[in-house]
């Protein structure tokens, strides 16, 4: 008995529409992120260079009139009014030393024109313990 071996019937092939060829994707190097390094706490983070002016003076318009100057003549911020008793008042500027010395010579000028200039005194880099002392 010969015992036949059928082969099955050949089908015909599907095709499929061919793949679009997957481009290899470029990455940028990644850098690593830079870390920032860990600071103490500071207390109050001032400028080396600031300065605080204080021009002291026999009444108020005399004083309207140095303050006036003083914000003029330079680039300073006017901290703070005080008087003290018996006509006297004092105006405090702060600002970069440069700036606070023109500021309170400005102030001394206009004053003595209008009044009495009692005195003037500029105080280069603070410490923080006077500052927040007489001035906060």
């Amino acid at each position: 008995m010969a015992v036949s071996k059928r082969k099955p019937p050949v089908r015909p092939r599907k095709t499929a529409a061919p793949r679009p060829l997957k481009k290899p994707e470029t990455k940028a190097p990644v850098e690593p992120a830079i870390q920032q390094p860990v600071q103490a706490p500071i207390k109050e983070q001032r400028p080396m260079n600031e300065a605080i002016g204080l021009v002291e003076t026999k009444g108020l318009v005399t004083l309207v009139e140095v303050t006036d100057a003083m914000a003029k003549a330079a680039n300073v911020e006017i901290v703070k009014r005080i008087s003290i008793g018996g006509g006297l008042v004092t105006a405090i500027v702060r600002g970069d030393v440069g700036s606070v010395r023109a500021a309170v010579e400005a102030g001394v000028q206009a004053g003595q024109q209008v009044g009495e200039v009692a005195a003037s005194h500029v105080i280069p880099r603070p410490s923080e313990g006077l500052v927040k002392a007489y001035f906060s």
